[in-house]
């Protein structure tokens, strides 16, 4: 009353325990018996919860014995699974709902039921089985790409055994905290071994401290990072870590995606895009390329070296260099693209950087490259190249666009839409905003895609 607050008769319900006569135990008692009792709030009767009746409280539904079966949570949450699946929505949309609204929904229930661990990782597995059937991915991805959090690369869903467990054993450490003698003393008398079988699903100790549990809360996303980078599907995973700018379209929230290529981006971004190497794992078959026949048939060959996807390499180069061309120009830079300058050095006695730029006495020379998130250093080692190469017309550069200063960068960005965090401030002293970069991200991806798509579709090379 003193916040404001009253209490509604009609939404309340009572639980009468009383003895039961010379035997030594507590009747339930509700509206069958006789002279049942009556208890009411400002003179309105609060109704009697009965014996085989069922009462709702935050999501869990509540008997006079306690909390119901788990396993009605169970069924609900297969129902609510079925029909996210068979709702006329895109898979990144049924993503975003699984993530945002279904697992949470039943979070709070499995947490005030007695569920134990192996229920717990059951629930996980319908649910990765429900993930890779509307993403259509293979039963053998790695499980651990659908939990990293979508700025570290994954798909940020919750794993329900993570989550489940280490909110049971902080709720049990607080209800043993030493300044409630009494709830203590129920807590260590009378508690079941669920706590125990969940302490050692957590991998702590019988009575955890605060901060015991927020280290293994830490510690379950580091062996999650790990176990997904020693798999062929965690190719690139580190750079993808290293770069949230990059992982903005796996939330699902982005409206320039359609499903189909989300479907694909994730092939891509797992590493199993079919491949004669990647459906041919553990089996001795030719895996040399359907289209030149030169090397093993892999994504990174279709997608940077294969001679027939030579042309979509270049469209999709292209496309990076014209917008990065606008953004240059927009800052007052005059842009010249592909200009010969004279090199002595090279057979060809000429070079041609993608863009040079001139304002005022400053020259930037900047050399688009798309490169495969492979390794840590695949962008370093691109870049070094860059400006290896054109760094000798310093002075051929200054001589003919009239200025003092000539500054030479790489412009890396990955063909599955990595950036080099190390690199973002070249793109930003271009004029690109973090929005910005995201987008041109999901570009190359799907100019990518669209290489993958010319590959498969293409006639055999004749060399």
């Amino acid at each position: 009353r003193a916040r404001g607050l009253e209490l509604n008769a009609d939404k309340c319900v009572a639980i009468c325990l009383r003895k039961a006569g010379k035997v030594k135990k507590s009747q339930i008692a509700d509206s069958s018996v006789k002279n049942p009792p009556s208890f009411t709030v400002q003179n309105k009767p609060i109704r009697l919860l009965g014996i085989n009746e069922q009462c709702r409280y935050l999501g869990v539904l509540f008997t006079p014995f306690g909390a119901v079966d788990p396993r009605a949570t169970v069924t609900e949450l297969r129902s609510a699974l079925e029909s996210l699946k068979k709702a006329p929505l895109k898979p990144q949309q049924k993503l975003l709902m699984l993530r945002s609204y279904l697992i949470p929904r039943f979070i709070f229930s499995f947490i005030n039921t007695e569920c134990y661990p192996k229920l717990i990782g059951q629930q996980d597995r319908l649910i990765r089985r429900w993930l890779k059937e509307i993403l259509r991915l293979p039963k053998s991805v790695c499980s651990e790409f659908f939990y990293l959090p979508i700025k570290d690369g994954g798909l940020g869903v919750g794993k329900l055994y993570d989550i489940i467990g280490i909110a049971k054993v902080r709720l049990h450490a607080s209800c043993t905290r030493p300044s409630d003698e009494c709830l203590r003393f129920l807590m260590e008398t009378q508690g079941s071994s669920m706590h125990a079988r969940w302490c050692h699903a957590m991998k702590l100790s019988n009575r955890p401290s605060a901060i015991d549990i927020n280290t293994r809360k830490v510690l379950s996303i580091d062996e999650s990072r790990s176990r997904l980078l020693e798999t062929v599907h965690g190719s690139g995973s580190e750079i993808f870590r290293k770069s949230p700018i990059t992982n903005q379209w796996l939330s699902g929230q982005t409206r320039i995606m359609k499903g189909n290529t989300f479907i694909k981006a994730l092939h891509m971004r797992t590493n199993t895009t079919p491949t004669l190497v990647s459906t041919s794992r553990g089996r001795e078959v030719d895996k040399k390329c359907r289209r030149c026949g030169l090397v093993d048939e892999t994504l990174i060959h279709i997608l940077q070296t294969c001679p027939i996807t030579q042309g979509m390499r270049c469209h999709r180069h292209n496309n990076v260099c014209r917008k990065v061309s606008e953004k240059l120009r927009v800052k007052g830079f005059q842009v010249f693209q592909e200009q010969g300058v004279p090199s002595p050095h090279l057979q060809t006695n000429i070079s041609r950087p993608d863009i040079i730029a001139i304002r005022g006495d400053q020259a930037l020379v900047l050399d688009v490259t798309c490169v495969f998130e492979s390794h840590d250093n695949s962008f370093q080692d691109a870049y070094r190249r860059k400006v290896d190469r054109y760094k000798t017309l310093d002075e051929t550069i200054k001589q003919l666009y009239k200025v003092d200063n000539v500054v030479f960068h790489g412009l890396c960005i990955g063909s599955r839409g990595a950036y080099d965090p190390r690199h973002l401030s070249i793109w930003h002293s271009i004029g690109f905003s973090g929005a910005e970069l995201a987008i041109l991200a999901v570009g190359v991806i799907e100019d990518s895609l669209r290489t993958i798509t010319f590959f498969n579709n293409a006639n055999r090379l004749r060399i």
